[in-house]
Formats: structure tokens, sequence, C-alpha cells
């Protein structure tokens, strides 16, 4: 039987003949593969996405970051973006400078213009949002039409479900997140933007058995996942202190770190878990201070 001319397709036969003659997948011409040595010639990159907001956000990368509802979530990223609209300090160094495009905030207008100005001092022609009742009909068009045109340092969606929720009816099934998943790849691959996802984590008292909500795709769009929980007090209530753990790849150097959420600035107290013995002396107590909570619980229903 001859060989058929198939269009556009690869001649089989050459490519067949070329894997045969050299050493490895250099120069074997084959539609959507790359030899990986050629494809670190066109761009030799060795060293890690350039850090936009210190521990949590790189460049062309995707966080996830994950609470119980009113936990803090907002105003930590909040006052995170405060520091990227004018290079400020936040958590363990220096902000890229740059503007952000910030996607259906959950605070009242009001109320987020006012932090932004008085308490966060962000350069406030640096920050351009959106609420849920400006969307378009399809909101996932109208972000991509909004990062098109303005190719921002930073884009942040507050929250996840509440774009997804237009076009996922079971949060659980993977398959239903695809176009959510597309326009994520979309906006790092062909701009230079950061994504920083906010998302709601499970009802579980303990945190080591908390995760984010709905289906595992989610978790699998990001390069890093982090989620956060409050140190609590004996009696079961929250402390100040926010603890804040990293999970997904993480081939970013991202780390565990707990701040202290004094009135509208979360960057104080901030201290990296790098000395794993006190880490581990920590989580002990968390532990115990979880027990006695538990037991007070048990102890109320009675």
């Amino acid at each position: 039987m001859g060989k058929e001319d198939s269009g556009n397709e690869p001649d089989i036969y050459e490519l067949a003949y070329q894997r045969k003659s050299n050493r490895g997948f250099r120069g074997l011409n084959l539609p959507g593969f790359k030899c990986l040595s050629e494809a670190w010639e066109e761009d030799a990159t060795d060293t890690n996405p350039e850090t936009i907001i210190p521990c949590i956000a790189w460049e062309q990368r995707i966080t996830l970051f994950a609470a119980r509802e009113k936990a803090g979530k907002s105003t930590f990223v909040g006052a995170a973006v405060a520091a990227v609209t004018n290079g400020g300090e936040f958590l363990a160094g220096k902000c890229k400078e740059g503007d952000v495009v910030w996607i259906g905030p959950e605070e009242h207008e009001s109320d987020l213009k006012l932090r932004w100005k008085r308490d966060w001092k962000a350069d406030m022609d640096m920050i351009l949002y959106s609420s849920r009742n400006q969307w378009l009909e399809d909101p996932i068009q109208s972000i991509l039409l909004t990062v098109e045109a303005t190719n921002p340092t930073l884009v942040v969606i507050d929250t996840l479900w509440a774009i997804a929720s237009r076009y996922v009816k079971d949060e659980n099934k993977s398959a239903e997140w695809t176009p959510i998943k597309d326009m994520l790849e979309k906006i790092v691959r062909e701009h230079k933007s950061s994504v920083l996802i906010l998302a709601h984590t499970t009802k579980a008292h303990d945190h080591r058995v908390m995760e984010y909500r709905g289906s595992s795709a989610i978790g699998g769009m990001s390069d890093a996942n982090f989620k956060m929980w409050p140190t609590l007090k004996k009696d079961g209530t929250k402390t100040n202190i926010r603890n804040v753990e990293v999970g997904g790849r993480n081939t970013l150097g991202a780390m565990d770190f707990k701040y202290n959420m004094v009135g509208v600035k979360p960057y104080i107290g901030f201290e990296l878990w790098s000395n794993m013995e006190e880490r581990a002396k920590a989580v002990q107590e968390e532990e115990r201070q979880q027990k006695v909570a538990e037991e007070l619980r048990r102890m109320a229903k009675k």
C-alpha cells in the first residue's frame, strides 16, 4: 500500500526515518510537539518567574487563596493590591509596581474604595474594578476583553464561584469547570499577568481536613494553592492570628506563614514558618486548642 497525501498531516514515513537517524528528538518536525532542548534554546528560562506579591503571586502564574467566608481573604488581598499599585512593602519584601484588575469584589463598593484610599494608601489610578452587576451577559468574555485591552500586572478574581456559577451547575464535576480553566490559561499564556483567585473552603473545624470547595479541577488550575484559617482561643472564638499554608505544585518557593490581622493591616506580625521545629510545636499547641474548643462545643450542646 502506497503513501497517501493527507494534506497537512505529517509524513509518518519521513518522521520514522528521522527518528531512527537521530539521537533523541532534535529536528523532529512533529506538529504539536517540541523537543525540550529546542524549546529551551527558544526561551532559556532558568529562574523562577518574577514575584508580583512576596510569597503569594508571580508573573504568568495562577494562585488559589482559599478560606472560610468572612475570614479576611479580601482584607489580606486588598492590602496586597494596594502595595502593588505603588511598589510598596508587603509580607517578606517589596511588591512589583503595576496595575491591577479586580473582578467581582464581594465587599460593598463604598467600603472597598474607602479602605483602599484611607487605610491602604493605594494609588487609585492603578486599580480597575468591576462589580458583578457591571458584567456583560458573558462574564468570561468580559474578563478576557478587559485583560486584552489593559494587560494588567495582576488580575484578582473575588470570588471564583461568583464567576463559575454562570457556567457550572455542579461544582464537583471537573468537566463543567473547563470554560473557567480555559479562561485562566488564556490570561497567563497570552499576557504576563499574575492571577490571584479567592475561593471558599469547606466548613471544617480542623484545618487539616479543610479544603477549597468543589472539584479537584479547581486546584489543578493553579500553580500554588493557599488555605488560610484563624488561630482559635480556648473558648473556640477567633484570634487575630491568621495561618496560611501552601500546597499545589509549589515550584515557586512559596512558604507557609502567619500574620496578625490587626485592624485593616494584615501584614503586621508577619512571620515565615521557616523554623520547622518551632512550627511543629505551634501546630501541636493549635491541635490542643482545637480539641479544647471541640469539647466546649460538645458540652454546650448538652
